[in-house]
């Protein structure tokens, strides 16, 4: 959304069999086709692979732009072993 400039961003989170479900969009983003893989698309990626996970965007219904990730919640389980310390 920090390029898109959205009026309504919605960020959902569901539990199903096993997996973390997370689905993120906005209307901020109008064009027909998907944009080039940049930093934050590439960090993305990195971060739900690291958590055994896999994530896809596309346009939906040509109005919003639209991310689905899926982690295994075993993936979750081990996420305290990746994820860096908490600076107090």
């Amino acid at each position: 959304a920090r390029h898109a400039r959205p009026d309504h961003t919605s960020l959902t989170f569901h539990r199903e069999s096993g997996f973390l479900l997370i689905t993120w969009q906005n209307d901020g983003f109008t064009a027909l086709e998907s944009p080039p893989m940049g930093n934050g698309l590439r960090n993305i990626t990195q971060r739900v692979e690291t958590l055994g996970g896999t994530w896809k965007h596309k346009i939906h219904r040509r109005k919003t732009w639209q991310v689905k990730i899926e982690i295994p919640l075993t993936g979750l389980q081990d996420f305290e072993s990746i994820a860096p310390p908490a600076s107090s």
